[in-house]
C-alpha cells in the first residue's frame, strides 16, 4: 500500500511542482491564467518546495505571494507568504529579516485567532533561534508550537515540532532525549500514514541511534527510511539517508559498505547539483579509500574533491582533501609534495577556523541584532498596543457619547410617544364618554317607553281581568241558556217525532191512495185530509210560539 501511496505522491509532485531550475519569470508566466487565490497558494507551495534546493528562488516566490496577497487584501494568504519569506531568509542566514517577517505573520494570525497559523509561526520562530544556537528561546517557541498543534489536533504538522525539539537536544549532545522526541514523531507518522515525511523521521531516529553507538538499530531505521524515500522519489532525502548509512558503516570501520553508500550519495548529489555536500562526500570517500590502503582511488577522489572545492571554495573540503594528499605523499616518501600539501592543508584549516569564527561572530552579531530587533519590535508592539488602547478608549468614549445621545433621543421620543398616547387616550375616553352618554339617553328613553308599555300592559291586564270576570258570568248564563235550549230542542225533537209525524203520515197515506188509478174518490178522504192538515198546522204553530218565547227570553 505504501508503495502505491509513494507513486501517487511522486505523480502529484511531477504534475504540480515546477521543473528544477525554472525561473520565477517562467513560473509567473505559467500561472498567468490561474485564479489569483490559487496562484498565490501555488507560489507558497513552490517556495516550500525550493527551500532546501534553491533558497534564493524560494524567497523570490514567497515575496511574489506576499505582494499579490497584499493586492487582494487577503490577510490569511499574506501571513502564510510572510512565513515562507521568514523561512527563506533564515536559510540564507538573514535572521533579522526572518524575525521581522515571522512576527508580522504571527500578528496577523493572532488578530484572526488562527490556531493553525500560530502553530506554524511559533515553529518557525523557534527555528530562527535554533539556527542561532539560542537553545532556550528555540525550545520555548517549539514547545509553544507543539502545545498549539496538540490542542487543535494538527497531526500533519505535529511531527515537525517533535523533530525540531529532537534536533535541539541532538545539537546539545543529549541524543537519548532527542531519540525520544524523534520516536514520538515517528509514532504519529505511522498512525496517520504520513508517508511523505516518515522517511525523514526514520533517518533522524537512525542517526540518533548511531550517535549513541546502537549501530544495529541505526541500520534498521535507515534501511526503512531508504524504502520510504524510494517510494516518495525524494532524491534529496535519499542522498541524506545514504550519507548517514555510510557514516554508520564508517564508524564501524566497514569501509566497503561505507564506500558503497558514499558512492550512492555522490551520484545523487551530482544529480541534484548539491555541490557543497558533494565536495565533502568526495573528500570522505578519499579518506575511506586511504584507510583501506587503496591509494590510487584515494588520490583520484581527493583530486576530484579538491577540483570541485576550489571551484566553489569549500574550505572544509580543501582542508581535508589536502590532508589526504599529504598522507598519500608522506606514505610514498614524496617529502616535497607532502610539505606543499601540508602547507595548503594548514592554510585552508586556518581559513576554515577563521571562517567558523567569523560565522560564529556573525551568528553572535545576528543574535544580538535579532535580540535588538526583537526588543525594537516588542517596543513598537507596546506602542502600537498603547495607541490601540488609546484608540479603543476614544472609540469607547465616542461609543458612550453616542449611546447617551441615542438614549436621550429615545427618551425624548418615548416621552413624546407617551404624551401622544395619553392625548389619544383622552380623546378616545371623551369619545367613549359621548357615546356612553348617547347610549344612556337611548337606554333612558327605552326605559321610559318600557315603563309606558308596562303601564299600558297593566291597564290591559286589568281590563282583561274585568272581562274575564264578566265573561265567566256570561259563560254561566250562556250555559244555563244552552241547557234550556237543549231542553227545548229535545222537546221540539219529541214534538217532531210524535206530534208532527202523526198528521203528516196520515196526509201522506191519503195522498198515496188518491194516486192509485182505480181508486174512487170519496168525500170522507178529503175530510180526513183536511183534518190532518189542520192538526199539522196546529202543531207547527205551537212550535213557533215556543221558539218565539225562548227568543224573547234570551233577549
Amino acid at each position: 500500500m505504501y508503495r502505491w501511496i509513494g507513486l501517487c505522491a511522486l505523480a502529484y509532485a511531477c504534475w504540480y511542482l515546477p521543473v528544477q531550475g525554472q525561473s520565477l519569470q517562467e513560473m509567473r508566466l505559467a500561472l498567468t491564467q490561474t485564479p489569483p487565490h490559487e496562484r498565490i497558494s501555488q507560489y507558497i507551495e513552490y517556495s516550500e518546495h525550493y527551500l532546501n534546493r534553491d533558497p534564493k528562488l524560494s524567497l523570490e516566490l514567497a515575496i511574489e505571494a506576499v505582494s499579490e496577497a497584499k493586492a487582494l487584501s487577503n490577510d490569511s494568504l499574506k501571513a502564510y507568504g510572510l512565513n515562507r519569506m521568514s523561512t527563506a531568509y533564515g536559510m540564507q542566514g538573514d535572521f533579522s529579516e526572518a524575525l521581522v517577517n515571522i512576527l508580522q505573520a504571527l500578528t496577523i494570525w493572532e488578530t484572526h485567532n488562527d490556531s493553525l497559523g500560530l502553530g506554524i509561526g511559533y515553529n518557525n520562530l523557534g527555528l530562527i533561534y535554533q539556527y542561532q544556537n539560542q537553545w532556550p528561546e528555540a525550545l520555548q517557541y517549539h514547545f509553544q508550537a507543539l502545545e498549539i498543534k496538540e490542542l487543535i489536533g494538527d497531526t500533519l504538522k505535529l511531527p515537525y515540532s517533535y523533530n525540531n525539539i529532537g534536533e535541539i537536544y541532538k545539537a546539545r549532545g543529549n541524543h537519548h532525549k532527542a531519540l525520544t522526541f524523534f520516536q514520538s514523531s515517528l509514532g504519529i507518522c505511522r498512525r496517520n500514514e504520513l508517508t511523505d515525511i516518515i522517511g525523514h523521521v526514520l533517518m533522524l531516529c537512525g542517526d540518533a541511534h548511531a550517535q549513541m553507538g546502537n549501530y544495529a538499530a541505526a541500520t534498521r531505521y535507515l534501511m526503512e527510511s531508504m524504502a520510504y524515500n524510494d517510494m516518495n522519489g525524494d532524491t534529496y532525502e535519499k542522498a541524506l539517508t545514504f550519507s548517514k548509512m555510510a557514516d554508520v558503516y564508517l564508524k564501524q570501520e566497514n569501509y566497503p559498505q561505507a564506500l558503497f553508500y558514499f558512492n550512492l550519495t555522490e551520484n545523487l548529489q551530482e544529480h541534484i547539483s548539491h555541490r557543497d555536500m558533494l565536495a565533502i562526500t568526495k573528500t570522505t570517500i578519499a579518506e575511506a579509500y586511504f584507510s583501506m590502503s587503496d591509494y590510487l582511488q584515494a588520490e583520484t577522489k581527493a583530486e576530484e574533491a579538491l577540483e570541485l572545492a576550489h571551484e566553489i571554495y569549500q574550505l572544509e573540503a580543501l582542508y581535508r582533501g589536502y590532508r589526504v594528499m599529504y598522507n598519500l605523499a608522506k606514505d610514498r616518501t614524496e617529502l616535497a609534495k607532502a610539505i606543499t600539501y601540508l602547507e595548503n592543508s594548514d592554510k585552508y584549516y586556518q581559513e576554515l577556523l577563521i571562517q567558523r569564527r567569523s560565522q560564529e561572530i556573525i551568528r553572535l552579531q545576528a543574535g544580538h541584532d535579532l535580540s535588538r530587533k526583537q526588543s525594537q519590535i516588542e517596543l513598537l508592539q507596546e506602542r502600537q498596543a498603547l495607541q490601540m488602547a488609546k484608540l479603543e478608549q476614544r472609540e469607547a468614549q465616542t461609543r458612550n457619547r453616542t449611546i447617551i445621545a441615542i438614549c436621550s433621543l429615545v427618551s425624548l421620543i418615548g416621552a413624546f410617544i407617551a404624551v401622544y398616547i395619553l392625548y389619544r387616550q383622552k380623546q378616545v375616553k371623551n369619545r367613549h364618554n359621548l357615546i356612553l352618554a348617547e347610549k344612556n339617553n337611548i337606554i333612558r328613553n327605552k326605559q321610559e317607553e318600557i315603563l309606558a308599555q308596562t303601564e299600558q300592559l297593566q291597564a290591559a291586564y286589568r281590563e282583561i281581568t274585568v272581562i274575564n270576570n264578566s265573561l265567566e258570568k256570561k259563560v254561566k248564563e250562556r250555559t244555563t241558556q244552552l241547557a234550556r235550549q237543549n231542553e227545548q230542542l229535545a222537546q221540539f225533537a219529541f214534538m217532531n217525532a210524535h206530534e208532527l209525524r202523526g198528521p203528516l203520515a196520515s196526509i201522506l197515506g191519503l195522498i198515496h191512495l188518491l194516486q192509485i188509478p182505480d181508486f174512487q174518490q170519496d168525500d170522507e178522504i178529503i175530510q180526513r185530509l183536511e183534518k190532518s192538515s189542520q192538526q199539522l198546522d196546529a202543531v207547527v204553530r205551537s212550535i213557533n210560539r215556543t221558539i218565539e218565547e225562548e227568543y224573547q227570553v234570551d233577549e
